[in-house]
This record gives C-alpha cells, structure tokens and sequence, in this order.
C-alpha cells in the first residue's frame, strides 16, 4: 500500500512538472512573443499592418487563394514582381485564409505575432532538445529570439524570410536529433522542402550551415555520442540531399516563376546604405556576436553540448561575414540581411550564459553561477527589449483612406462586365506605378484587365489630353484615387477620392471604409486559432520523431508550416482549388495523415535516452 501511495505520489509530481514545463516552455513563451507584435494593434486599432512588403503579400494571397498558385506569374496578374519563385509563403497564408475565414489584411495584422511565436516555440525545442537545455529555461530563450530586433526587423519588410526563419530552425533541430542518431532524415527533409519552397535563397544557404555542421560533427572530437560520426555524417547528408534536391525539383517544375537571378545590391546605393545605417543599431553586433562566439565556445567545451555549439557557431559567423563583406569587401551582401538571418548570434548568447552558470555550479562557485543566470535572464530582456523597440517605433506604410477608395473602385468594378479594360490614372511624374498598393483590394480574376498610367489631364481637351493607353480600346473605363494623384477636378466621384473619368453610371456600388484593425480579443483568439491550425497540421508529422512530446508541441507549427508549403503547391497545382471548401479540407486532410501516421508508428521502440527535463 505504501508502495502504492509513493507511485501515486511521485507520479502527481512529475503530472505537475510536465504541466509546469508546458507552461512555461510552451504557452508563456508563444503568449509574450505574440503580445509584442500585437500591442501597437491594440492600442490603436486604426494603425495598419506595417511592413514594406505587406501590400505585395495581400494581393499575392489573395491571388493564389481565389485563382490557384499557378495565376502567379506576370500575365495573370498584370504586375513586373509577382515573386512567383517564392510560392511557400502566400501559399500557407491561402490556406489559413480557407480555413479561418479572415480576410488577406486582417492576416496582415496576424502574421507577424504568428510567425515569430511559432519560431520562439521552434527555439525553445532547439534549447531543450537541440542543445539539452534545461526545459524550464528553454521559454527564455524562445522569448529572446521571437521578440528580438533580429526577427523584428525581419518583420517589418521581409515576411517570407520570417516563415523561412520558423522552418529553418525546426531543420536545426532535426539535424541535431540526427546527429545523436535519432529518427528524424526524413522529418528534416520535409522541411528542407519547405524551406525551399519558401524563400530558395536563404534556404540553400542554411542548408549549406547544416552541411558544414555535418562534416565538423563526422570528426571525433570526444563527442558525446557512441555512434560512429561517419554513420551521423550520411544520415545528415542523406536527410539534406533528399530535402535540397526534392526542394529545388519542386521549385523548378511547380513554382509558376523559376528562380532567375540574386537580388542586386548595390553598396553604393543611398537605399540599402540608409538600411543598413537604419537596422544594425538595435542587432547590437558589436557587443552580441562577440558574447555570442563566448556562448558557442563553452557549448562546445560540453561534450553533451558540442554539436549544438558548433551549429550555433557557424549560424552566429553571418553576422561577422556580412559586416566584412559589406563594409570591408564591399560585396552585395547587406547586413540588415544576413545578420538578420543569424538567428545563432541571440541563442548562442542567451544559451552560453545559462551554460556559464551550469559550469559554474558544477565547480561549487554558487554566487557567480546565479550571476550567469542572472545575465542570461538580463541579455533576454535586452534583446526583448531592442525587438520591441524596433517594432513599437515602426510607422505603417499602408494607408486606411487608400484601402477606403480601393473597396469603393472594387465595388464599381465588380459591376461591370468580367472582362472590362480599367485604367487608373496616376500622377504623370511617377516613374513607377504603385501595383502592389493598388492590387491589395482589386478583384484577383480582374488584374490582368487593370492598368495604371501616369497622366495629365486637360480639362478642356475632348479627351481630356488622355496618353493615347488610356483610351486605346472602345469601352475602357478610365478611373482616378486621391490616393494616386490630385484631383482631377472632372467626372463622377464614385465615392471619397474616387473618381470616374469614363466609363458607365454607376448602379449599387458600395462606399468603402477605411479598415480597422480587429478588437483585442479578437486578435489575440485569432492568433491561438492560427497557431493551433498549423499544430494541428504539423504535429502528426513532428510525432514521427523522437522528439519527446513538448518537443513536438515546440515544433509542431513549424511542421505544419513546411507541410502545407509543399503539399499546397502540389494540390493547387494538380488543379486543387485553395478557397473554401476546398482549402479546409486540404487543411484537415494533412493534420489527420499526419497523427494517423503517428499513430500506426506509436509503440514502436524509441532510439535514444529519454530527456523529460
């Protein structure tokens, strides 16, 4: 009986330490990250989504979600950058678009919180997982990275490297579990797959960290592993050969524009000039790489640790490359970039400093082992606090009257025939007309018929003095928006800003109004919706390793984000619709194959320790 009542016991104690460690490695740590980059939102609910990039990613969604991703390319949608060779990202946003029901912007406003939760949570398994950290410190960590400058930045103008950045760090955990030899090549391939798919650019150059990981790894340097580090290499190269050459083969046949050319970046350039000037301030290079090579050496110098260090070693040095390249060599390599990327610099910094203390304690130097913790709780703040800085201080690019005058213009266009040539009149000085603003609220199937020409207008012209593209086809409707151009002091407005130059009456059309973000709850219960979305669609898949179940958990989302990379552009392709219902079903189909296949593998014997702590 007392045997009975000890079991009891000690199995209430380890049900409230698991309860504990969920807490906070899982649901604190994807609380606080989300909050960061909801709180200017909630403060104030006219502010619009920020990001440079965040127009051109509405109409790209909106474009693969109502036509398929094969619409994606410059004829369909009338615009020079469709960004057809980086399918992942308006791919997943589609098909949590079917699945939800929220529209393209309010995405906008969620996206960040949810990409940067989901790539904390991927971070605390590679603390805890990855690098054998233990549970309870690993939200700290996840915290650091998700809500520092280094993904803040990202999110303000790079939206497909962020999704990348939650994919990539999943693949680092799976290298690490692969290189203990636990199941995990093919896990690690799909998401390589994924990645590709995402963003090819940064994804080849992480798989190229990984591949150097592998080789540093196959040499015997009193690691901690028995298993022969030339079995670990060819399981490591095996999983990266099949995820790169899958990725790129997909890219290649699928994606509706194949990858042609690197961005080109001109160092002498005021743009990226004032960028860089603009972004490294709060990444703190100066002061975080070198406390970040600190880190990675004393993992290193753990034999438990060593491989974790040497990945988080090798991930930190972008951010000395590009600062020698940049500055130093004067390469196309910007800083505000690749530094951005070197997700290594913050988790080796934070990493070390717990692993300082660990040393610490181990050698009885009680007081300067909880000063090392003390510092890594400290430097956690710090680079919270830069993130938020960096994210609280931005200023929106999009406009609510611009979106206000584009629903009433899509309201008007909605009521003429489908294949109605509309030209939108701009100021003649501009040289570049503003697509990606004016197609964020314009019917998809209606792009490739929609044209924006700079002009002057002639009052007292019988064309109105009209570039002859304006009028070059009986039955253009030529339109104008304040958002654009000055008024034209002609035709009929359609509404606030809107004016219609030629083209018929207007019968029904509605007024739009500038949008708003949603209430609080609002957003905060969508995010936990989108995040559980992804879980459920990644955490099937995630179980086919041996990762132990909060691990799962961490990187589930990740998972579901890779797995609906590849399997939309496979469906959509195949001539799949993404919108309802169709997308849902998709959704649903993935997450039930996944735990289907985690269930028929349930039983079968684990390799490797357990690691519940």
């Amino acid at each position: 009986m007392i045997e009975g009542i000890e079991r009891a016991r000690w199995g209430s104690q380890r049900t409230r330490k698991l309860w504990f460690e969920i807490l906070v490695a899982v649901v604190l740590p994807a609380g606080i990250i989300a909050a960061i980059y909801l709180v200017p939102f909630v403060a104030d609910p006219s502010t619009m989504p920020f990001g440079v990039d965040t127009s051109t990613y509405i109409w790209r969604t909106n474009v693969v979600h109502d036509l398929g991703i094969a619409s994606l390319n410059p004829d369909e949608t009338n615009a020079p950058k469709p960004l057809g060779d980086r399918p992942g990202y308006p791919l997943v946003l589609s098909l949590l678009r079917s699945t939800t029901g929220l529209s393209s912007l309010s995405l906008m406003w969620l996206a960040p919180a949810l990409f940067s939760a989901a790539l904390g949570l991927a971070t605390g398994s590679l603390a805890s997982d990855g690098a054998l950290e233990r549970r309870a410190r690993s939200g700290a960590i996840a915290v650091a990275v998700g809500g520092s400058a280094f993904v803040a930045w990202t999110a303000v103008g790079y939206a497909a490297n962020l999704a990348l950045d939650v994919v990539a760090m999943a693949a680092a955990v799976m290298t690490l579990e692969v290189a203990r030899g636990r199941r995990g090549v093919w896990a690690g391939a799909v998401l390589v797959v994924g990645a590709v798919l995402l963003h090819w650019m940064f994804a080849l150059l992480f798989v190229a960290i990984l591949a150097v990981t592998a080789v540093i790894r196959s040499v015997r340097l009193g690691d901690e592993e028995d298993r022969s580090p030339r079995v670990a290499l060819g399981r490591l190269a095996r999983m990266l050969a099949i995820g790169t050459v899958v990725g790129v083969i997909g890219l290649l046949l699928l994606a509706p524009q194949r990858p042609s050319r690197l961005p080109e970046v001109d160092p002498a350039r005021p743009g990226p000039a004032g960028r860089v000037e603009l972004r490294l301030p709060a990444l703190a290079l100066p002061v975080t790489i070198p406390l970040a090579a600190l880190g990675s050496a004393l993992l290193v110098s753990d034999r438990r640790r060593r491989s974790a260090g040497v990945l988080l070693g090798i991930w930190a040095s972008l951010g000395v490359i590009s600062i020698v390249a940049w500055f130093l060599l004067e390469l196309p390599l910007p800083p505000y970039r690749w530094a951005g990327f070197a997700l290594g610099i913050p988790i080796a910094l934070v990493l070390g400093a717990f692993a300082a203390g660990d040393l610490l304690e181990r050698r009885g130097r009680r007081l300067l082992a909880s000063l090392a913790i003390a510092g890594a709780l400290a430097a956690t703040i710090g680079l919270v606090g830069a993130g938020a800085s960096v994210w609280w201080s931005r200023e929106p690019t999009l406009e609510a009257d611009e979106f206000g005058q584009l629903r009433t213009l899509s309201s008007y266009v909605g009521s003429l025939p489908p294949q109605t040539r509309i030209v939108i009149l701009i100021e003649a000085y501009r040289e570049r007309a503003p697509f990606n603003r004016a197609w964020t609220v314009l019917p998809a199937d209606r792009l490739r018929f929609i044209t924006m020409i700079p002009a002057r207008i002639d009052e007292h012209a019988p064309d109105l003095g009209l570039p002859p593209a304006a009028r070059e086809r009986a039955g253009t409707v030529v339109v104008s928006l304040d958002a654009y151009r000055e008024p034209p002091g002609v035709g009929r407005s359609l509404g606030p800003g809107v004016h219609l130059i030629f083209g018929p009456d207007p019968e029904g059309i509605q007024v739009g109004q500038p949008p708003r973000a949603p209430p609080p709850i609002h957003l905060a219960a969508s995010v936990v919706v989108l995040l559980a979305l992804l879980a459920f669609s990644g955490g099937g898949w995630a179980s086919l390793t041996d990762l132990p179940g909060i691990g799962v958990m961490s990187v589930a989302p990740a998972f579901g984000v890779g797995i609906l990379t590849s399997v939309g552009l496979l469906a959509s392709r195949a001539g799949v619709p993404l919108h309802p219902p169709w997308g849902t079903v998709l959704v649903a189909a993935v997450g039930i194959a996944g735990w289907v296949m985690a269930f028929v593998q349930r039983g079968r014997p684990r390799v490797g320790e357990d690691r519940s702590g």
